[in-house]
């Protein structure tokens, strides 16, 4: 075990280059000072079945579970991706990549984040506790990784954990599930501010706001309609948590960047459409991204642009507009408003 580094790592498990600067950084970070432990099988499953897994992916993942003596290679990265895990707990500012690895690992492979969120579980749950995040919070964070796990095997028909870097916030204290929504804590940078000015004056487009203030993101997971009342609850609550002076706060304003912002749906949709509703929260800032990937990956779960538009099923009202835009010869955009908090 001890004679395990980067390069014996990279060629035991068939890690190619696009690994290299990960393997590097977890390297850097060493093991962690306190042997790492994973659940027993049955805890495991238990746990992850609590947090919202289904069960045929908690057992899948509870059967593979890995060890120090049965896979040293894949253990060595479990350590030190526990350990930089750890190091960077409820630090948002700092970026980890999370590449996912190479298929012919299996299952081990698919289910390598699992393992390390079962790793930091307990670690996690400290950080909330110590930090003023009420349980409740800290269990509807949590329990995303059920969510992500569903949509991964919907996608790829097995067990994994859809957007492997994404999926590492929460169980990083980066990022909070709030019914509906889910929230990032930032800090407003010089760039930010420049990036959203207003073209005509170049003065900031968010009133009152300066470099080094709190904010936070807001973000919409795939977790059912996006009603008025589930956004309001959602809201209320976060700014109940983001007032607290410390880690993040108190915080004034929240930023949202989505396809779901985009004023044309307007045009295809009623003012009394969640969507629309939504918007309406929002006061825009200036600028706008292509937006069409986003809406294909999340509306219609496809990577990438489909080789016909009668390829997309058009069930819905929202479904029926994106068609209809894109047919017209438009495209979608990602917009982004700020409301205060």
């Amino acid at each position: 075990m001890n004679t395990l580094d980067q390069v014996t790592v990279q060629e035991a498990l068939g890690l190619g280059e696009t690994h290299a600067s990960w393997l590097g950084a977890i390297e850097s970070g060493g093991a962690p000072s306190v042997p790492l432990r994973l659940p027993s099988p049955h805890a495991a499953a238990a746990l992850l079945m609590r947090l919202g897994v289904d069960a045929r992916d908690a057992e899948e993942v509870a059967g593979t579970l890995p060890s120090a003596q049965g896979q040293p290679a894949l253990w060595w990265l479990l350590e030190r991706s526990v350990h930089l895990m750890r190091q960077h707990m409820g630090e948002p500012e700092v970026n980890t990549h999370w590449p996912p690895l190479p298929p012919g690992l299996g299952a081990q492979g698919r289910l390598f984040l699992a393992y390390l969120f079962l790793a930091v579980f307990e670690d996690v749950r400290r950080w909330h506790a110590a930090h003023g995040v009420d349980d409740a919070i800290s269990w509807e964070t949590l329990s995303s990784l059920g969510r992500a796990m569903r949509i991964h095997r919907a996608r790829q028909g097995e067990g994994g954990v859809f957007e492997h870097g994404w999926m590492t916030l929460p169980f990083r204290a980066c990022l909070y599930e709030i019914g509906r929504l889910q929230y990032t804590p930032f800090r407003v940078t010089e760039q930010w501010l420049r990036r959203w000015a207003d073209p005509a004056t170049a003065e900031p487009s968010v009133p009152g706001v300066a470099p080094g203030d709190p904010a936070v993101g807001i973000h919409i997971p795939a977790s059912g309609p996006l009603t008025p009342a589930s956004v309001t609850a959602s809201l209320l609550r976060a700014r109940a948590l983001f007032a607290k002076p410390t880690p993040w706060g108190p915080c004034r304003i929240a930023v949202c960047g989505s396809w779901l912002l985009d004023e044309q749906l307007a045009a295809y949709l009623p003012p009394s459409a969640n969507i629309i509703r939504f918007q309406q929260r929002f006061t825009m800032l200036p600028g706008a991204g292509n937006g069409d990937g986003s809406v294909f990956t999340f509306v219609f779960r496809r990577q990438g642009s489909p080789a016909s538009l009668d390829d997309l099923p058009q069930r819905t009202a929202l479904e029926r507009a994106i068609v209809a835009h894109l047919r017209a010869g438009g495209h979608w955009r990602t917009r982004t408003g700020w409301l205060a908090l």
